[in-house]
């Protein structure tokens, strides 16, 4: 696959790393047997940002063959080390169809990324619960109310990791505060800057504007558009699951 596909990748705390950042170097000028090498030689010192990075290339099967289990051996590595952007792509992957969906871990991981609606929270939920008392919390919710949740989690995971992480959004020169609002119900998005009134913006989930790309509120629908994309929407989303969420950007 060719390198440019993997702008989507490139974490901001990533490039806090240099071991990360040489291997996004070689990405960027599609030299994948580069890139490979670097990543090699960087692996061995654990850093959360080049296991993600690691991870983030096996899921998408960016230089290396695609294989979901790894990319998760992978993402699981950093998390243990405190990278939330592990937990977030973990959520959004267990969602997607290369994982089958499985609603079990996606609501697993959408718990400890912490991005769901109350209504999808299992109460007491900590990073020790026993799985079996997980899943008899879940079992005991109403059809299809696991489901529904997972992909609620899911988008938000996939649209936390790409709003707060990806290098691009930094490159806007943006400092401010947006708020997303998702009603899965409806399938829809809003966003609103809360320090002007310069630019608001409603959309239908999955729907991508190329044209506003260079707006803070523009990355944010193609982030977007890009998790609800990934992810396997269930047949029924009841309502009540509607949330909002905001993302504070500053000048680095």
């Amino acid at each position: 696959m060719a390198a440019s596909t993997a702008s989507w990748a490139q974490p901001s705390a990533g490039l806090e790393s240099p071991a990360a950042a040489r291997v996004i170097e070689r990405l960027e000028a599609a030299d994948c047997p580069g890139a490979v090498r670097a990543l090699n030689e960087a692996l061995p010192g654990g850093e959360s940002a080049v296991l993600v990075l690691a991870g983030a290339m096996f899921e998408e099967g960016i230089c290396l063959k695609a294989n979901w289990e790894r990319a998760v051996r992978l993402y699981t590595r950093a998390s243990e080390a405190g990278s939330p952007l592990a937990r977030w792509r973990l959520a959004a992957g267990y969602g997607s169809a290369a994982a089958g969906p499985d609603v079990g871990l996606a609501l697993w991981w959408s718990h400890r990324a912490e991005v769901l609606p109350p209504p999808c929270r299992v109460a007491g939920f900590a990073d020790t619960m026993e799985a079996d008392r997980f899943v008899a919390a879940v079992n005991a919710w109403p059809a299809g109310q696991a489901a529904a949740c997972a992909w609620v989690g899911a988008v938000w995971a996939g649209l936390n990791a790409g709003a707060r992480y990806d290098a691009s959004l930094q490159r806007l020169q943006f400092a401010g505060r947006v708020r997303v609002t998702f009603d899965p119900a409806a399938g829809r998005f809003l966003a609103e800057e809360l320090e002007s009134s310069t630019d608001r913006r409603e959309w239908r989930a999955g729907d991508d504007d190329a044209s506003r790309l260079a707006t803070p509120i523009g990355a944010l629908q193609a982030f977007s558009a890009r998790a609800v994309r990934k992810v396997v929407r269930p047949a029924v989303v009841p309502d009540g699951l509607k949330t909002s969420v905001e993302f504070a950007f500053s000048l680095k």
